[in-house]
């Protein structure tokens, strides 16, 4: 399988931030880390390097789909008394997948 490799560059006015995803699904726990603008962004480059050949059950195509739909339904949810934090859930075929995020460079 080909990974793909995903450059970011720093934006005019501001420095990317590193964003750190623990996705849970079907029993695991999956670590991945990524650079971005923002929360919304974060997501988004997540989902697209996200390495499918780790994760059981989860296809490349599972993944495209999720891609398209450019998580229309899943908005990152801030968690209460915490700072820089997120959550949101993605449904992967009939499953539940948890996913937590937090922006680990202030």
């Amino acid at each position: 399988m080909k990974q793909e490799k995903i450059i970011v560059k720093e934006q005019k006015g501001g420095r990317m931030k590193l964003y750190t995803f623990l996705m849970q699904y079907g029993g695991g726990t999956y670590i991945e880390q990524v650079h971005a603008s923002d929360e919304t962004n974060a997501m988004r480059i997540w989902l697209k390097q996200l390495n499918v050949g780790t994760i059981k059950g989860f296809t490349e195509k599972n993944r495209e789909k999720l891609i398209k739909n450019d998580f229309v339904d899943e908005e990152p949810v801030l968690i209460e008394g915490c700072l820089n934090i997120w959550c949101f859930g993605i449904r992967i075929k009939k499953e539940l997948a948890l996913v937590n995020f937090v922006q680990t460079e202030v």
